[in-house]
């Protein structure tokens, strides 16, 4: 019995349908959840930040399989949803604050740029700055829809949280972004120096996690050390010395290890109603 729901358990947390529609809340974890500390959650702007997120991602796999020249039937998805992503980002402009809509616009142009920025050799660049907006910036506005202000303290909580964007997005390129790539950003990127920097990442995450939360949480803190077995799961895929084939499974690993670390991390914040 335990068995069998341990398998049902496992088929629903992998199942394709839950990861697309999780990884939106991984940007907006964190920061609602620090929100709902101080204020009531106000659900119509959390909601439309889900659906811009979410709409990003479709379009970014859209444009994807444009770029790959997979799919060339997706016209008039496209443009519904291009309409309706331009919709949520001047309602955003107009009814919160316009630094909001700025910065959502300069997000969607991220992701619609992304593969340009690939192909002329600037994949580091797209890399570091997706990891910016997902692992920082995305906090910062799922917090100031509810408060519509930014304390410091998730300034220096977000450091850990854009380590973890930069973890997942190193990954994500190697798996199916590379072949996009010229040769010169392939020397740049080689199966090692990308599995050293994805190790490299993962060190200065757990490090930065802890000088940040354990002076307010102390003990709390080791909640994340719960998450390294995923995290060693997910990055055995990218040993440049096994011959493991990256696919769809690895990047379900990657967004599933991610899920977790969030939810310990959103545990973590949360012990300040336990503490005081």
């Amino acid at each position: 019995m335990a068995n069998f729901t341990y398998q049902r358990f496992q088929a629903f947390f992998n199942h394709s349908l839950f990861i697309i529609f999780a990884t939106p809340l991984t940007y907006l974890f964190v920061g609602t959840l620090y929100a709902a500390q101080i204020t009531r959650v106000h659900f119509l702007p959390f909601f439309l930040l889900y659906c811009f997120i979410l709409l990003n991602q479709f379009l970014e796999k859209f444009l994807e399989r444009w770029v790959k020249k997979t799919s060339r039937h997706s016209t008039i998805f496209l443009l519904i949803f291009e309409l309706l992503n331009l919709s949520l980002v001047v309602y955003f402009t107009f009814s919160l604050h316009y630094l909001i809509g700025m910065l959502l616009l300069f997000y969607s142009l991220l992701v619609h740029g992304q593969f340009y920025l690939i192909k002329i050799g600037l994949a580091w660049f797209s890399i570091a700055m997706q990891a910016v907006f997902k692992g920082a910036i995305m906090t910062y506005i799922s917090f100031s829809i509810q408060v519509l202000f930014i304390p410091n303290t998730l300034f220096l909580w977000s450091i850990p949280l854009v380590l973890l964007a930069l973890f997942v997005e190193l990954g994500k390129y190697q798996t199916s972004l590379k072949p996009l790539v010229s040769v010169t950003t392939n020397e740049l990127f080689t199966d090692r120096t990308t599995y050293l920097a994805l190790n490299s990442v993962l060190v200065l995450l757990y490090f930065s996690s802890f000088l940040m939360l354990w002076p307010s949480f102390s003990y709390f803190t080791c909640l994340l050390l719960l998450s390294m077995p995923a995290a060693w799961t997910a990055i055995q895929s990218y040993d440049p010395t096994k011959a493991v084939k990256k696919n769809t499974n690895t990047l379900k690993q990657l967004t599933l290890y991610s899920l977790l670390y969030l939810f310990l991390f959103a545990c973590i914040i949360s012990a300040r109603f336990f503490i005081h």
